[in-house]
């Protein structure tokens, strides 16, 4: 499955549209601590597709934030990867993904990232954007 990018004006209505279609049931919100003052969290609280946020990561994306994102996209359901923010919150999601699908996939060598079977959609932003 491919990386879908999103750098619409209305991101968050196109994002929710695009969930839906794809049917997802529940995604994983990868995003900076900076996530919360961005106009666009605003918006996602009228999110009509379950999602449980994961930003306990720092950058350079270590080993251990890696697996504690790939804990909370298996144990809470997760089927999406979303990924708000700068290229912390990119790599970091990226990484999950690729995590995700590799380890389900025993004794075989990880998958490129673009083979996974996870959908990743991403959401870059910068303060100019999207700062109230």
């Amino acid at each position: 499955m491919e990386q879908t990018m999103i750098c619409e004006e209305n991101a968050a209505q196109f994002l929710f549209s695009f969930l839906q279609k794809q049917n997802s049931k529940k995604f994983l919100l990868v995003c900076d601590s900076a996530f919360p003052f961005l106009k666009l969290s605003e918006e996602f609280e009228k999110c009509p597709v379950p999602f449980t946020t994961f930003l306990q990561f720092a950058p350079g994306t270590r080993s251990e934030d890696i697996r504690m994102g790939v804990k909370a996209f298996r144990d809470r359901g997760c089927d999406t990867i979303v990924a708000v923010g700068g290229e912390s919150a990119m790599e970091a999601a990226r990484r999950i993904r690729w995590s995700c699908a590799g380890q389900s996939r025993k004794k075989q060598p990880k998958p490129e990232p673009a083979d996974t079977p996870i959908p990743l959609v991403t959401v870059p932003t910068s303060g100019a954007d999207f700062i109230g």
